[in-house]
């Protein structure tokens, strides 16, 4: 089982939170923090997995669209 490292508990969930993520060059993104749900340690951090998800599915439909070129 993973321990908190700073609370010691054994973490058996993550709490996660999408914050917004800003790239170089001013564009922003959706981001994501998991936290130990017992004393709130943020533990990780990076793109949000589910809104990246979306996106790719997105672009793909779009370029699959009959009629639509890319590139």
């Amino acid at each position: 089982m993973c321990k908190c490292p700073k609370c010691e508990k054994t973490i058996t969930q993550l709490d996660a939170e999408v914050i917004p993520a800003h790239l170089r060059g001013g564009k922003v993104i959706e981001g994501a923090v998991f936290t130990c749900p017992l004393c709130h340690t943020i533990l990780g951090a990076g793109l949000d997995p589910v809104s990246l998800t979306n996106q790719i599915i997105n672009a793909v439909q779009s370029a699959a669209k009959p009629g639509v070129r890319n590139g």
